[in-house]
């Protein structure tokens, strides 16, 4: 199961912008960050200085027993990050991360199927996937 959070009125995410999800993050198995930010795309815009976790809230997340972490930015780490710690935050502990997620708006149910199918890339670390949510 996959839960999607609407965090589209911060630019750092932090604990305390997740905190009040805490049940439904605990009982889910992907969560799904909203910024709002694909509406950037096809802008420059849309590559700089975009939604972010902190380090903090990334270790937060971490805590739980989650399978991934999706995101609608391109990348989960600050725009200007030259060290990727983010990634490397919850890259380390065994999660998933997907990146450059669209059409969040139009997921209606707060809890849903998350299906992600990644190409198969001998030697790869990272794929572009086809993301698709399944709703009751």
């Amino acid at each position: 199961i996959a839960v999607i959070v609407d965090i589209s009125q911060v630019k750092e995410v932090t604990i305390r912008d997740l905190i009040k999800y805490e049940d439904r993050i605990r009982n889910c198995d992907f969560l799904i960050l909203k910024t709002g930010w694909e509406k950037y795309w096809g802008s420059n815009d849309y590559f700089n200085d975009f939604p972010s976790l902190t380090e903090e809230a990334a270790k937060w997340i971490c805590d739980f027993n989650l399978r991934g972490i999706g995101i609608d930015t391109i990348s989960i780490d600050k725009f200007d990050s030259i060290d990727f710690e983010i990634h490397n935050i919850i890259l380390s502990r065994g999660k998933l991360i997907i990146e450059n997620l669209t059409n969040l708006d139009l997921i209606n149910s707060e809890e849903f199927t998350l299906v992600a199918t990644p190409l198969k890339i001998e030697c790869g670390d990272a794929s572009p996937v086809r993301a698709i949510a399944l709703t009751n």
